[in-house]
C-alpha cells in the first residue's frame, strides 16, 4: 500500500493542470483502520482474467490482515457513449471556431444538451 500511494499521490510533473507540490510521506496506519473498496470489474470495458483475480487477491489480504474491505457498487455508466459524446461536444466546439458557418449550424440548444448528459454522467461517477 506504500508503494501504491508513493506512485499515485500527487501530480506527476508532466500534467500541465496542476502545479507541482510536495506529497506528505506515507502515513503510518494499521491496515485495522483502514477501509477499502475494491473493483475487478469495470463496466463496459473488458478486463484480464488475470487482473481481476490479482485485484481479488489483493482485497482477500488485505481482509485477512484486519482491513475492513468490500467490493464496490460502480455506478452502471456507459463509457462508451461518454467518449462519443465528448466527440460531438468537440466537434460542436471546432465548428463554432471555423471562419465560414456551416449550412446547416448547430443549435445551441444541442450544445446545453450535450453539456447536461455530460454533467449527469460525471455526477453519476461521482457518487
Amino acid at each position: 500500500l506504500a508503494l501504491t500511494y508513493r506512485i499515485i499521490a500527487g501530480p506527476d510533473g508532466a500534467d500541465t493542470d496542476l502545479a507541482p507540490m510536495p506529497v506528505d510521506p506515507t502515513p503510518r496506519l494499521e491496515l485495522k483502520s483502514l477501509r477499502i473498496a475494491f473493483a475487478s470489474t469495470f463496466p463496459g470495458f473488458p478486463v484480464a482474467a488475470e487482473i481481476s483475480a490479482a485485484v481479488e487477491s489483493l482485497a482477500s489480504q488485505l481482509a485477512s490482515s484486519g482491513a475492513s474491505v468490500e467490493e464496490a457498487k460502480l455506478p452502471g455508466l456507459d463509457l462508451h457513449d461518454d467518449l462519443a459524446e465528448g466527440g460531438r461536444l468537440i466537434g460542436m466546439m471546432l465548428e463554432a471556431a471555423q471562419p465560414e458557418p456551416p449550412e446547416q449550424p448547430t443549435p445551441v440548444s444541442s450544445w446545453f444538451a450535450a453539456l447536461a448528459r455530460r454533467d449527469r454522467s460525471l455526477l453519476a461517477g461521482e457518487r
